[in-house]
């Protein structure tokens, strides 16, 4: 495999990696979009969940819901319950939980801790 492939197929598992994990860190290549999974989510509306956020754009806890607008350019939640930060960056760090009941009365939290990275170069990102 040439040289440049393999830098290709690195950059890509590294721009992949974090991207759509449940209760734990998660680390975000900044300018790229990132999916948090609601665990225990009904997998299509009507749904009762309520995404938290504690972050660097955020004074204090905001929530957001499906039936709810999303926020600005920043979030939104998705059809199956997930939450999208299209684009992440500095300021999107921070804390991230979701609670979902179930149909049938089940609650289930997600919780994640989000920290986003530049990479300026192969080097800086152990490549």
């Amino acid at each position: 495999m040439a040289a440049g492939a393999v830098v290709g197929a690195w950059m890509l598992v590294l721009s992949l990696w974090g991207t759509v994990m449940g209760d734990q860190n998660i680390t975000a290549r900044i300018g790229k979009p990132v999916v948090l999974n609601c665990k225990g989510a009904p997998k299509k509306p009507p749904q009762q969940l309520e995404w938290k956020l504690n972050t660097g754009r955020t004074e204090a806890w905001k929530v957001l819901s499906p039936q709810g607008d999303p926020w600005d350019s920043v979030a939104r939640v998705l059809p199956n319950g997930s939450l999208l930060l299209p684009a992440v960056g500095i300021q999107d760090e921070g804390t991230f939980r979701c609670r979902a009941t179930s149909r049938s009365g089940k609650e289930t939290k997600s919780n994640y801790r989000v920290r986003v990275y530049r990479c300026e170069n192969l080097q800086s990102c152990g490549l």
